[in-house]
């Protein structure tokens, strides 16, 4: 049966992606309670190793796994934002919580956390949110599991704000106005800084009792149209947005864009950009036992190529979050 008492082993596969990373960091910050954090990466890993880290070169996808000995708690931050054909979303999704799930006998039956996607749904149109959804259903059947489903996350460099930054890079050519399909500036977000979403996942991973699924999010919901406005107003800069069709920019996207400039936009990340990606705040707290910070400044830093961001300061306990009264 799965252990309730508090974990001495740590197992983290995927330890240098960005949420690994946010997962190492937040270890270090939060001291572990003890537990011994133990990171995987399936190549050798050079970089700087913290004083309680062991690191280990590990495959999960391979068939045989290193005796690895009583592992108490496994976190799977292994995903993919793209495909390619020998990494499909289905075998780093899919194939991995499989791949776990039959070596978990063998770990000694540790708890599982996995870091899913907000939004994840079996019937999903795109294969990056399937995918997600199928993997967490192998787990939620199982004991001792638990999903977390993080909004965006706020890590320097990160996805979206690369994408933003060439947008408003084309609009400098187009003297300030920015093209986007129709419905894009509305649609929501929730997004949560890299550490508050480590220092989440770490409390979760050191609470034996939670199960299930819980949402992480940030504590401001922002259109993407305030968010454009939100970046340019770091740059010193006004942006005009001007819709247009939906369908012509699908097709465009996907008939030239997607073929030619794979690395700009795939035709799922078009269309996720009309879904709104909103949570409820309420399990992040709880995790966090205090209120998430705000990501405003993250994306105005972001804006101006400053990418180290300062350790924000803990909100006083009922003190509300910035909410982006400036642009509404």
């Amino acid at each position: 049966m799965p252990r309730t008492l508090p974990p001495k082993l740590i197992l983290l596969l995927g330890a240098t992606g960005q949420v690994g990373t946010e997962i190492r960091k937040a270890f270090d910050r939060e001291g572990g309670q003890g537990s011994r954090l133990l990171c995987c990466s399936r190549s050798p890993y050079e970089g700087t190793r913290l004083p309680y880290e062991g690191w280990i070169q590990l495959d999960p996808l391979q068939a045989q796994w290193p005796d690895l000995g009583q592992v108490d708690v496994v976190i799977n931050a292994i995903g993919a934002i793209s495909e390619t054909a020998e990494m499909s979303f289905d075998r780093v999704h899919v194939g991995v919580t499989k791949a776990i799930l039959d070596h978990r006998e063998a770990l000694g039956f540790p708890r599982i956390v996995q870091i899913s996607a907000l939004g994840a749904h079996t019937g999903h149109a795109t294969s990056f949110l399937r995918t997600k959804a199928l993997a967490d259903e192998l787990l939620t059947v199982e004991p001792a599991t638990l999903v977390l489903r993080p909004s965006i996350v706020c890590t320097p460099a990160t996805m979206l704000s690369q994408k933003m930054l060439k947008l408003l890079t084309i609009a400098k050519f187009a003297m300030g106005k920015m093209l986007v399909p129709k419905g894009f500036p509305a649609t929501q977000i929730q997004p949560i800084l890299g550490s508050d979403l480590g220092a989440a996942i770490v409390h979760a991973a050191l609470s034996p009792l939670k199960t299930g699924i819980l949402e992480l999010v940030g504590p401001e919901k922002m259109a993407f149209g305030e968010l454009v406005q939100v970046m340019a107003k770091a740059q010193g800069r006004n942006i005009k947005l001007i819709e247009v069709s939906r369908e012509i920019m699908e097709t465009f996207v996907a008939h030239f864009v997607s073929v030619w400039f794979p690395g700009l936009i795939s035709i799922d990340q078009f269309r996720l950009l009309f879904e709104d990606n909103v949570g409820d705040v309420a399990s992040t707290n709880a995790l966090l036992g205090r209120l998430p910070h705000s990501t405003v400044g993250f994306w105005e830093r972001e804006a101006c190529g400053h990418q180290e961001s300062p350790a924000p300061e803990t909100p006083k306990s009922g003190e509300k979050s910035l909410i982006l009264s400036e642009i509404q």
